[in-house]
């Protein structure tokens, strides 16, 4: 199963001030230890628009080991330690080639579609959560992406694709 092969991924693993101190596997950087926390590492989260305003989320496969079956923004992930490229820190780029391989590799999303300028950076971010003894633990870069893009989502990775009207977001006061 594709799932498993990623769990042997390498993640960049980071101190408390966002700096890269070493690699550990998909896997150990998601399994909850004794203290309730996981390996701190680097992550990428997306969320994509069309050019209509309407905003893309996918359901996760059940075949994932983290958050089976739950609606998710349109990508998140994390750059590779063992991707040169994606240990990259200047301008977000490491994290910006991240997002632009894992949208092909979940959504099929063609590479030549999606450029590492039209990622627009929005913040960084903290998160801490676990679930039966998997669980994030990371400091993750979200990116706005507004392009209208071909998707062949990979079943190994997404059970549903959906776009949400943009008339249909819920004003948060």
């Amino acid at each position: 199963m594709q799932e498993l092969d990623y769990l042997n991924e390498t993640c960049i693993l980071l101190d408390r001030n966002d700096k890269a101190i070493g690699s550990a596997s998909k896997a150990d950087c998601h399994r909850v230890e004794k203290d309730g926390k996981a390996k701190l590492h680097r992550g990428v989260s997306v969320i994509l628009f069309n050019m209509n305003g309407d905003m893309l989320l996918q359901r996760r496969s059940k075949y994932k080991l983290t958050y089976p079956s739950l609606f998710a923004n349109t990508c998140c992930s994390h750059p590779l330690y063992n991707i040169k490229e994606e240990r990259e820190e200047k301008d977000q780029l490491g994290v910006r080639r991240a997002a632009r391989r894992k949208l092909n590799q979940e959504l099929g999303i063609p590479m030549d579609q999606i450029q590492l300028e039209n990622f627009n950076y929005i913040t960084r971010f903290y998160m801490h959560s676990s679930e039966n003894g998997r669980g994030e633990h990371e400091i993750g870069y979200g990116f706005i992406l507004q392009k209208d893009v071909d998707i062949n989502p990979n079943p190994s990775e997404i059970d549903e694709v959906r776009y949400i009207k943009h008339e249909n977001f819920q004003r948060c006061n």
